[in-house]
């Protein structure tokens, strides 16, 4: 699952993704894959971002028919549902995985900073591609996890990177979880 194609998330396949990894199978939101597939997909990106979409398009086309886009609202796997969260990127996409009564939020970078994006859910960070449309995603994804008391999970969380959203006066705070070491 790739929830965008920003360098640091997508980076990691390298040169040659296809001999790298040669049984992976890459899932991403169709927006997502069209977008920087497209051909004037550096017209589409910020200047920032514009470079790197040929190196983008290259691990696409290394792996080939093992790129899967899937429409946000579906279910990757049972269980796995795929939510719209546009606004870091066109076609940022954020997962919702539930086993019986359990639920876990992962937030992609839809909300990358418990310290920034969860004090002030409407100030606009720099790397998105819409800065008003992630920061309306940012206040829905958070209100969210707070008022359905979900267990969240954050890339650029610190350890252990999986806690709960708690309201806080305008905005919201992080609650890690407790780390059990089992012996």
């Amino acid at each position: 699952m790739l929830t965008h194609c920003h360098p640091d998330h997508i980076g990691g396949f390298g040169a040659d993704p296809a001999k790298q990894f040669p049984n992976a199978e890459l899932v991403l939101s169709e927006i997502e894959l069209d977008l920087w597939n497209s051909p004037d997909a550096a017209s589409k990106l910020p200047k920032w971002a514009a470079d790197t979409a040929p190196a983008v398009k290259k691990v696409f086309a290394a792996l080939g028919d093992r790129v899967h886009p899937i429409k946000t609202g579906t279910d990757v796997v049972t269980g796995v549902t795929v939510l719209d969260t546009a606004g870091h990127t066109q076609g940022h996409i954020s997962l919702l995985v539930a086993s019986a009564n359990e639920q876990l939020l992962i937030t992609g970078d839809a909300a990358p900073s418990i310290h920034i994006t969860f004090d002030k859910p409407e100030w606009h960070i720099k790397w998105d591609h819409d800065p008003d449309k992630g920061a309306k995603t940012r206040r829905a994804l958070l209100d969210r996890a707070a008022n359905d008391r979900l267990l969240v999970a954050g890339y650029d969380y610190p350890f252990p990177g999986v806690g709960h959203v708690v309201k806080d006066g305008m905005g919201f705070r992080w609650l890690p979880t407790d780390w059990v070491w089992d012996s």
